[in-house]
C-alpha cells in the first residue's frame, strides 16, 4: 500500500494469498473481502487507522478503499479477513411451498431452501446443512453455489439424506463457506422438522359394500370404514378401464383413528357398475406427514 500522508483516502490495495494487504504491485491475490451495505469496518497498520470501508470488485478479488483517521504507514502486513454474508433462513420444500415433515417419499433426499438477505448470495461457495435428531445423530448435505446463483435471495438444489435419523423432531442449521479463502459465515438455525416414516395401517376391507357386485380393488391400504392412524385422511377412488382414477370421496379419521363410512360417489351417490366409467373401487389412507400405504 502506498499513499500520500496528507490524503484522507487510502487505497489499501488487493488482498494477497494468505490474507495480507499488499501494494497494487504486490503478489497475486486469492482472498476475498466482503463488506455488507451499511457496515463500517476498521483496519489498523502501525499508527494509522482506517474506517468506512468501501469494497468494489477487481478481477477475481476485491479492492478496498477506506478513510484515514491517522498517519498512514507505507506498508501493511496485517491480515484482513471478513466472513461472507450469512444465510438469513433455512426451510424445506421449495421457495414457493415449504413443509414441515420428513416422510417416506422424501427421506432419502430432503430438499432445502436457503434464504439470503437483500442482495442475495454475493459469491460462490459451499452451503452446508446439518439435520440433528432427538438423540443427537446428524445428517449433512452440501451444495456448491454456482456463479449463476449470485444475487439470488433463495438458493435451491441442496438435499439431505435423512434415513439415518430417528423419527420425531429434527432440528436444522446452515452455514456458507466462501470458495476463496475458506471463510465461513455464522451458523444459522433453520426450521424444525418432524420425521414420520411409518405409514398408516389398513382399514378393514370387509366393511366395503358396493352395488351390482362392483369389485373392490385392493391397492395398498384398503377399506371403507373402521380405524386407521389418528387424524389420517381416508380417500375413496374409482378405477377406470384406462387405469386412471376418479376421486369419489374423502373422510377424516378422528383423534382415536375411527372414521365414518365413506360415500362412494360424487355428492354421496352409490357407485354402480359402469357409473362414471368406474370398473372398481379402492380406498387409501394417508397421514399428516403425507405417508400413504
Amino acid at each position: 500500500m502506498r499513499t500520500n500522508d496528507s490524503s484522507t483516502q487510502v487505497t489499501l490495495g488487493l488482498v494477497a494469498s494468505g490474507g495480507s494487504l499488499v501494494d497494487l504491485g504486490g503478489t497475486s491475490y486469492s482472498e476475498y473481502l466482503y463488506c455488507q451495505a451499511g457496515r463500517t469496518g476498521t483496519l489498523s497498520a502501525g499508527v494509522a487507522t482506517w474506517s468506512q470501508c468501501v469494497v468494489t470488485r477487481s478481477g477475481s478479488g476485491w479492492r478496498l478503499r477506506a478513510t484515514s483517521t491517522g498517519l498512514p504507514t507505507w506498508t501493511s502486513s496485517l491480515p484482513f479477513t471478513t466472513s461472507p454474508v450469512a444465510p438469513s433462513s433455512l426451510a424445506f420444500g421449495t421457495a414457493s411451498a415449504s413443509y414441515g415433515y420428513i416422510n417416506l417419499a422424501n427421506v432419502a433426499a430432503v430438499p432445502a431452501v436457503v434464504g439470503f438477505p437483500s442482495g442475495g448470495v454475493t459469491e460462490t461457495g459451499v452451503l452446508t446443512v446439518v439435520l440433528t435428531d432427538r438423540f443427537g445423530r446428524t445428517a449433512t448435505g452440501e451444495y456448491a453455489v454456482p456463479v449463476s446463483a449470485q444475487g439470488s435471495q433463495n438458493v435451491e438444489g441442496l438435499s439431505i439424506d435423512a434415513r439415518s435419523l430417528a423419527d420425531g423432531a429434527v432440528t436444522s442449521t446452515v452455514k456458507f463457506v466462501s470458495a476463496v479463502g475458506s471463510q465461513a459465515s455464522s451458523v444459522v438455525t433453520g426450521a424444525t422438522l418432524t420425521k414420520d416414516t411409518v405409514p398408516p395401517f389398513a382399514p378393514d376391507i370387509s366393511k366395503l359394500t358396493v352395488s351390482n357386485n362392483l369389485p373392490a380393488v385392493a391397492d395398498g391400504l384398503v377399506g371403507i370404514s373402521g380405524a386407521v392412524e389418528a387424524s389420517a385422511t381416508v380417500s375413496a377412488f374409482g378405477s377406470e378401464p384406462s387405469s386412471s382414477t376418479i376421486a369419489l370421496s374423502v373422510a377424516q379419521a378422528d383423534a382415536s383413528g375411527a372414521f365414518p363410512s365413506v360415500s362412494l360417489g360424487p355428492n354421496g351417490e352409490t357407485v354402480a357398475s359402469g357409473t362414471f366409467g368406474v370398473s372398481g373401487v379402492y380406498v387409501t389412507a394417508s397421514d399428516a406427514a403425507g405417508n400413504r400405504g
